[in-house]
This record gives C-alpha cells, structure tokens and sequence, in this order.
C-alpha cells in the first residue's frame, strides 16, 4: 500500500471492514447478494491504484463501492433466508429463479477493458443479443425481446472508451455511453468540458481525459451507440440537498441535448448511490430509465430507475 496517501489508506482500511462485515451478514443470513470474488475484485482494484499512486482512481472506487453498501444491506435485510442453514440463495446468478422479473442482464464500464474483444465475442458464441435500453425498457413493459437479450453500457465518458467504440463495430453492437457534462463546479477537470492546463485546475493536475463534444456527436450520430446523462459534476446525489440534485440531474441532460441536438432518454447515477429524491429528479426531467451499480441481471417489475447491472462479462451463460 502506498505510505503517500495516509486518509485514503485510512479510508481503505475502514472499508475493508466494512465489505468483512457485509460478507458476515450475507453468511448469516444464507443469502449471496454481491459475490465475495467480486467484493475482492473491487477491493483488488482499488489497492491496485493506491500501490501505483493513482489517488483518483482509488477514491472513486473507494465512493463507488461504498455508495453500494447500504444497498446491499438493505437487500440483505429484506432477502428471505432459506430454511437449511448453508444453503445460498445468490441474486446474481443468472440461471436462478426470479419472480416479477426478466433475464436481461446490463454490462458496466468504466475504461475499455484489454480484453473486451473477447467479452463481446463471448456474448456472440453464448447466444446473447445486444439491444440498447428503449429496446430493454419495451420488453419491461410487456414488448417483444429476443431469447437472450443484454444491454452494454459504459460510465463517465473517458476518452478511452473511443477504442471499445471501435470493438463495437466490428461486432455491429449497440452501448450506451453516459456522459459527464463537467464545468466550473469541478474546476473544468472533467468530463466533455475537460479543459488541459487551465490556470483555475489544481497544481497537481487532474488526470483522466475524457470524450469531447465533437467525439460525443460522432458517437451519437453513428447509429451503434446511445448517449445518456451522468451529471454535470459527477458528485453523489444522495449527498445533495433538492435543489443541487435537480441542477445536477436536469442541466446536465439540458447541456447534453444542446450539444447533440435532440433528446436523451437514459439516466446514470454517479458511483450508482441514489435516493427517493435522485429518482423523482430523474423523472422529472424527462428521463425513462435509470442504472445503478447494484449486482443482478434480472430485471423486476416497476424498477426503471433502479435497474441493475453486472461487471464480469465472461460469467454470463
């Protein structure tokens, strides 16, 4: 662990403890909500960005899985547990019974992974069709949808996600993208707006590059992939109060539909942390789904703004 960063290795530590402490629940309630190995793959990776100094990566892992706990011991607590001890009921297995629900497993992104050729490859020989979400929002709602259909979908809008944009092709598949407008508020270190080597950035600098307009209505204009609303500043919903939730929700998908020309229709929660008010914001300014980052690839009844998504392509069936 780097020895630089002593809050957010403090903040590791406590999170560390915090993921023991959920995966105890889950045993004692005989329930698997959230696989251990993929608990270990998220805590992996941030300890990964700490050893090699990249701060902003882990931090943002560090929100983003934190953000996630207090769903998942919600759903611990409201999960019925089975009558044999050891017996586990696990939500994310795709091939487990569901009720009130469909199949339709949706794919998060971040970065291209170095192996995304072969996950979509794998989607193909296992028999999956890509549809994108007002496809996957029609077959909630009572449409037609095919024998396996999924959903891809990448967050933030970084610049390397031109190079999956690329893989898309080859293999004629539909993603969504959801952009980050970025602004003033982030001190122009984010998103389309990212600037380079603006005097108001911090002295360290700020990292990521991040999709341009220009990129973002080519990406838009291409027929494979469709852009939706991420926030204007990528900060936590659930830790703003009504008025900064809707100026974050509602500018941003103002912005976005400037810039592109036309509306958008789909919605991200930053780090996939939401509350009763990020909901009905995103209702309100004419949004028709909403994605989490809360493990499942089943769909319920009546969840178009708590849909769930998985990470681990290569374990669907």
């Amino acid at each position: 662990m780097s020895t630089a960063f002593p809050e957010a290795n403090r903040q590791y530590s406590h999170l560390v403890r915090d993921i023991r402490r959920l995966q105890d629940q889950q045993r004692q309630a005989h329930v698997q909500v959230v696989p251990e190995a993929e608990l270990q793959e998220l805590l992996g990776q941030i300890q990964s960005d700490l050893k090699g100094g990249d701060l902003q990566h882990a931090q943002a892992g560090m929100r983003t899985l934190r953000a996630s706990l207090a769903g998942w011991q919600h759903d611990i607590a409201n999960r019925p547990t089975t009558p044999a001890p050891g017996v586990v009921v696990a939500a994310t297995n795709p091939q487990a019974p569901t009720t009130g629900g469909i199949a339709l497993p949706i794919l998060l992104y971040h970065d291209t992974p170095p192996n995304f050729d072969q996950q979509l490859t794998h989607l193909e020989q296992a028999g999956y069709t890509v549809i994108d979400l007002d496809q996957a929002l029609a077959g909630m709602h009572g449409g037609p949808l095919p024998a396996k259909p999924v959903v891809i979908t990448f967050d933030d809008g970084f610049s390397t996600q031109l190079r999956a944009f690329d893989i898309l092709k080859r293999h004629n598949m539909k993603a969504t993208f959801y952009i980050v407008n970025g602004g003033a508020s982030s001190r122009w270190c984010i998103g389309a707006g990212r600037r380079y080597n603006d005097p108001l950035q911090p002295p360290s600098g700020c990292g990521d590059a991040y999709l341009n307009w220009n990129e973002i209505r080519m990406l838009d204009q291409s027929g494979l992939i469709t852009i939706g609303g991420h926030t204007l500043d990528h900060e936590n919903l659930t830790t703003l109060p009504l008025g900064e939730q809707r100026r974050q929700i509602a500018d941003s998908k103002a912005g976005i539909e400037h810039e592109l020309g036309h509306n958008i229709r789909h919605f991200a929660y930053p780090y996939g942390a939401y509350n009763q008010t990020s909901i009905e914001m995103a209702r309100e300014a004419g949004y028709v789904t909403a994605v989490t980052v809360a493990p499942g690839t089943h769909q319920a009844a009546g969840t178009d703004f708590t849909l769930k998504r998985v990470r681990d392509t290569l374990t669907l069936p």
